[in-house]
C-alpha cells in the first residue's frame, strides 16, 4: 500500500462509526466570537512585540562576533525567554487564604456542571421513554435482526410538502440517535453512543457474573481495535478511555428501566399491596380467592379462607459501607423504590424518643439478648466506620428471599428505628386483614422495646415475633422456648435467615461501591435487588415445590418416629402406651419449667459453676506442682515449695467453706439431705455440657452455608469451602479437648451417684465426628444435667426424642398449609395481571 493512503473500507466494519466529530452552530459561533475579541483585544500589542523583537534581533546579529557566538543567549531568545517577550511563565504563588477559595471556586464550578447535567438528562428522558418503549416492542428488545435498523421514520409522518430544510447535526437529536438503536452517554452535545443491544448485553453480564465497568470497556476497546483502527481521543494520539462514557450510558439505561417498571406497576396494580406483590412477592403479597364450589366438599372449611399470614426476615449489614471522601456528593440523594426514605427514619427514631420520655423508659434498661447483640446494643461507635458516612444497610426479606425494603444506615448503628421505620412503611402498604411474623435476631426484645414505649399500638396485635433459628441458639434456653419459630406453633417450617442468604448474594458489591457516589451505590443495590427479585418471581413455583418436598419429607420421618413410640410402653404411667397427648403435656411442663425460672437463678448457677471450675484448676495445679516438686533433685531445698504447697490447700479449705456457706443451686433432691459430692459433680457436668453447647453452635454456624448449598441446589464454591474446613480444622483440638471433658465428667457423676445408668447407650461416650453431626435441637441438650429437673421430660430421653418429633410434625402440617395459601396467592396474582395487562393494552388499542 503506497503510504499515506488508507484502506476505503477502514471504518465500514460498522456503518454508524463514519459519524463525523462535529460541533453545533453554537459551538462554532462562540468559538469564533471569542478568537475575534482575543485578536481585538492583543492583536495591535503583539504586533508591536514581534516588530521591536525582530528589530532587535537585526541589530545583535550584526553587532555580534561570528567567530564567538553566545550559543546560550541565542538559544533563550529564539525561545522567548527574554525581558522583551510578551509571553513569560512566572511563578503563581498563593496563600492558604486564596488556595482554599479556589478550591471552593472548582467545587462550585463542578457541582453546577453536574446538576446542570442531571437537568438535562431529566428532560431528554420525557421525550425519550415514550420512543424506548415502542421501539423495545418494535425490535422485542433488539434482539431481533432489524434492531440496529434506523426507525426515524416512525417519528416523523409529516409529508413532503411540510418538510424544511434547516442545518442540524443529526448526533445531537438524542431521540432520533435513539431510534437508531444507541444511547448516549451525555444528554446534550454527545459524541459517544452504545447500542441497546450492547447495554442489555452488559446489564445481565453485570447481575449474574458482577463485571465492572472497566475490564469490560477494555474487552470492548480491544475486540474493536482488532476490527478496525485504533480508538484515539480527539484531535489527540492517546487512546480512547470508554469507562466514563459506558458508566453514563448504563446510568441512562437503568433509568429507563426503571421508568419502565414504574408505569407498568402504576398501571397494572390498583392498590399498594398489588405493586408490593409485583415488585417483591406474589407468593406472599397476592391476595388468594376464595374457592366456591370446590371439588371435595369436605374441605370446604380449610379452603375457602386464607391465613392472610406473612413471615418476614429483618437483619443488619455493616459490610456495605461508603467511604465519605470517595465522592463530593453534589446531587442530592434519590430516594429508590426499595429503600426507606431518611425522613421516615428520622421520624422513628423521634417517636421512640417521645416515647421513652412519655413512658419513662431508661436506654440503660437492656436484657441480657440485647446486651450479647452487639449491634442491637450500638455498642459500635466512630472509629468502627472512621471515615465512612453510610456505615450499612438494614434490609427486609419475605421467607421466599424476595427484597422488600432497604434502611441506608448512615452514621449509626443497629437502632430500632431501622425496624421500625420498615414495619411502618409495610403496613402502610399492606391490606388490614394482614398479619406480619417477624423474624429478628433479637425477636425476642422489639416485642418488649414496642411496648415498653407505647409504639406502633395500633399494629402490634396483627404482629407475631420470633428470633430466626439458627440465631435462635445462641439465646438462653427460656427465650428459645417462648421465641425459636421450630418451638412455637403457627410459623412453619420458616428459617428466618433469607437475609443471610441475600447479603451473600449482594457481597459482590461490597468492594466497587465503598468508593461509588452515594446516589450510584443506591441505585446499583436498588437495580441488582430488584433482578434478584424479578429472578425469584420467575422461580417461585419451583421454590414452593422445594419447600413441599422438604414439608412432606420431615412430616414422613417424624411421623415414622411418632407411630414408633405410640407403641411402646410409658414407663412413667403403668399399663399404658405412650400417647400423643402425653407428649404435649410434657412439653408444657418443660416450658412451664425452664419460663418460670427467675433470671438470677440462672446467673447464680453461672456464678457457682466458675467457682467449682476455679476450684478444679486450683486442684489440677496442686497435683501438678506436686509432681514437680517429686522429680525435683534431691539437694534441693523443699522448704519453700512445702511453703507454696501449704498455701495452696488453705485456699482449697476456704473455698471449700465457701462453698458450704453460699449453699448450693444443683440440689438433686431439695428434701433430701445435701450431698456436696454430688451437687460438685452435677454443677462440673453442666459447666462441661454448657461449654460443649456454645461450641456446638460456633461448629454449625460455619457448616451452615454447606447445608444450604445442599438444600438449595446452589453451587458453593471451592474458595469457600477450603475456608469453611480449614475453620472447622482450627476448632477441632479444642473441641475435642472440651467433648472429653464432659465424657469424663460424666462418667465419674454417674459411676459416683447413677451407677445403673452408665451402661445406657444415651450415656455412651461421644466422638468429634458424631459430635458434628448433633443438631442444636437434637434431644441430647435438654436432659436432666442442663436442666435439673426429675421430670420424664428431663429423665428419659425417649419421651425428649418423642416431643421434638411431635413438634416437627407439628410444624410440618402448619408448613403444608402455607404453602397451599401461598400457592393461590400466586396464581390469583397471576391471573389478576395478565388480566390487567391486557385490559390496559384494549384500553390504549382501542381507545
Amino acid at each position: 500500500m503506497a503510504p499515506g493512503k488508507r484502506p476505503k473500507n477502514l471504518y465500514q466494519f460498522h456503518y454508524r462509526s463514519q459519524l463525523p466529530n462535529t460541533k453545533t452552530r453554537s459551538e462554532k459561533k462562540a468559538r469564533l466570537a471569542c478568537q475575534k475579541r482575543t485578536k481585538a483585544e492583543i492583536g495591535d500589542s503583539i504586533r508591536r512585540q514581534i516588530n521591536r523583537r525582530d528589530t532587535q534581533d537585526q541589530n545583535d546579529q550584526e553587532s555580534t562576533n561570528p567567530d564567538n557566538p553566545d550559543t546560550e543567549t541565542h538559544a533563550q531568545e529564539s525561545l522567548g525567554f527574554n525581558e522583551n517577550s510578551l509571553w513569560e511563565d512566572t511563578g503563581e504563588y498563593m496563600n492558604d487564604e486564596d488556595s482554599n477559595s479556589l478550591a471552593r471556586i472548582r467545587s462550585l464550578h463542578e457541582e453546577f456542571i453536574q446538576k446542570q447535567k442531571h437537568q438535562h438528562w431529566k428532560d431528554v428522558m420525557d421525550s425519550m421513554f415514550p420512543v424506548y418503549l415502542h421501539l423495545k416492542n418494535q425490535t422485542a428488545d433488539w434482539t431481533l435482526p432489524c434492531a440496529l435498523d434506523n426507525f426515524s421514520s416512525l417519528l416523523c409522518k409529516c409529508t413532503p410538502d411540510k418538510y424544511k430544510i434547516r442545518e442540524v447535526d443529526l448526533i445531537d437529536l438524542m431521540v432520533l440517535l435513539l431510534a437508531n438503536g444507541y444511547l448516549s452517554c451525555t444528554p446534550i452535545v454527545p459524541q459517544t453512543a452504545f447500542s441497546i443491544r450492547l447495554l442489555n448485553f452488559y446489564d445481565l453480564l453485570w447481575n449474574f457474573c458482577n463485571t465492572h465497568a472497566t475490564p469490560f470497556c477494555k474487552v470492548l476497546q480491544s475486540w474493536n481495535e482488532s476490527i478496525s483502527i485504533r480508538l484515539l481521543a480527539k484531535n489527540s494520539k492517546r487512546p480512547r478511555d470508554l469507562r466514563r462514557n459506558f458508566v453514563a450510558s448504563i446510568d441512562a439505561y437503568r433509568t429507563l428501566k426503571s421508568m419502565q417498571r414504574k408505569i407498568i406497576q402504576t398501571a397494572t396494580s390498583i392498590t399498594k399491596q398489588e405493586v408490593l406483590a409485583q415488585r417483591s412477592c406474589p407468593a406472599c403479597f397476592g391476595v388468594a380467592v376464595p374457592i366456591d364450589n370446590p371439588i371435595h366438599p369436605e374441605t370446604q372449611s380449610t379452603q375457602d379462607f386464607d391465613t392472610n399470614k406473612v413471615f418476614i426476615c429483618l437483619d443488619g449489614n455493616f459490610q456495605h459501607r461508603h467511604h465519605e471522601r470517595a465522592s463530593k456528593n453534589y446531587l442530592e440523594l434519590e430516594n429508590e423504590p426499595l429503600f426507606v426514605t431518611p425522613e421516615e427514619i428520622a421520624l422513628s427514631n423521634l417517636e421512640i424518643r417521645e416515647g421513652e420520655l412519655a413512658k419513662r423508659v431508661s436506654q440503660k434498661a437492656k436484657d441480657r439478648c440485647t446486651q450479647q447483640h452487639k449491634a442491637a446494643d450500638d455498642r459500635r461507635n466512630v472509629s468502627s466506620w472512621k471515615g465512612c458516612d453510610d456505615t450499612g444497610l438494614f434490609g427486609c426479606c419475605c421467607r421466599h428471599d424476595s427484597v422488600i425494603s432497604f434502611c441506608n444506615i448512615h452514621k449509626t448503628g443497629e437502632g430500632r428505628g431501622l425496624p421500625m421505620s420498615i414495619i411502618k412503611r409495610l403496613f402502610s402498604e399492606i391490606n388490614p386483614d394482614v398479619k406480619l411474623g417477624i423474624l429478628y435476631d433479637i425477636g425476642c426484645t422489639l416485642k418488649k422495646f414496642f411496648q415498653a414505649r407505647g409504639l406502633l399500638s395500633d399494629y402490634l396485635p396483627r404482629m407475631l415475633f420470633a428470633t430466626a433459628v439458627f440465631h435462635s441458639y445462641v439465646h438462653d434456653w427460656p427465650c428459645q422456648l417462648q421465641f425459636n419459630p421450630r418451638y412455637n406453633d403457627g410459623w412453619g417450617l420458616t428459617d428466618g435467615e433469607g437475609l443471610e442468604r441475600l447479603w451473600s448474594y449482594l457481597s459482590p458489591l461490597v468492594s466497587p461501591l465503598r468508593y461509588a457516589t452515594r446516589n450510584h451505590r443506591m441505585t446499583a443495590i436498588n437495580h441488582r435487588s430488584l433482578f434478584h427479585n424479578t429472578l425469584g418471581i420467575e422461580k417461585l413455583v419451583l421454590t414452593l415445590k422445594r419447600k413441599c418436598i422438604h414439608a412432606i419429607a420431615t412430616k414422613i420421618e417424624s411421623e415414622k418416629i411418632v407411630r414408633k413410640m405410640l407403641k411402646d410402653q410409658n414407663p412413667h404411667e403403668s399399663g399404658k402406651c405412650f400417647t400423643e397427648d402425653f407428649f404435649r403435656a410434657q412439653w408444657k411442663r418443660q416450658r412451664d419449667f425452664e419460663i418460670n425460672r427467675n433470671q438470677t437463678d440462672r446467673l447464680k448457677k453461672e456464678e457457682q459453676a466458675q467457682f467449682f471450675e476455679r476450684g478444679e484448676a486450683l486442684k489440677s495445679l496442686a497435683e501438678s506442682f506436686m509432681a514437680s516438686l517429686a522429680s525435683s533433685s534431691p539437694t534441693s531445698d523443699p522448704t519453700h515449695a512445702l511453703s507454696m504447697l501449704q498455701e495452696i490447700e488453705d485456699l482449697q479449705k476456704k473455698q471449700n467453706e465457701e462453698i458450704q456457706r453460699l449453699g448450693s443451686h444443683f440440689a438433686v433432691d431439695e428434701e433430701a439431705e445435701r450431698n456436696p459430692e454430688q451437687e460438685k459433680r452435677l454443677a462440673l457436668l453442666w459447666s462441661a455440657k454448657s461449654a460443649l453447647y456454645k461450641y456446638a453452635v460456633q461448629i454449625q454456624g460455619k457448616m451452615q452455608p454447606l447445608r444450604d448449598s445442599k438444600s438449595h441446589g446452589e453451587r458453593l464454591g471451592t474458595v469457600l469451602k477450603e475456608k469453611i474446613f480449614e475453620a472447622l480444622g482450627r476448632r477441632k483440638n479444642t473441641v475435642t479437648r472440651v467433648i472429653k471433658t464432659f465424657c469424663d465428667r460424666r462418667t465419674d457423676y454417674l459411676k459416683n451417684h447413677a451407677p445403673d445408668q452408665l451402661s445406657l447407650p444415651e450415656n455412651k461416650a461421644i466422638t468429634y465426628d458424631e459430635f458434628t453431626e448433633l443438631k442444636l435441637d437434637d434431644p441430647f441438650w435438654n436432659d436432666a444435667y442442663l436442666c435439673l429437673s426429675k421430670d420424664p421430660w428431663a429423665v428419659d430421653p425417649t419421651v425428649r426424642t418423642g416431643i421434638h418429633a411431635l413438634l416437627r410434625l407439628d410444624r410440618a402440617n402448619e408448613e403444608m398449609i402455607q404453602l397451599r395459601n401461598e400457592l393461590r396467592r400466586c396464581l390469583a396474582w397471576g391471573i389478576h395481571y395478565r388480566k390487567q395487562l391486557k385490559l390496559r393494552i384494549d384500553q390504549c388499542v382501542f381507545g
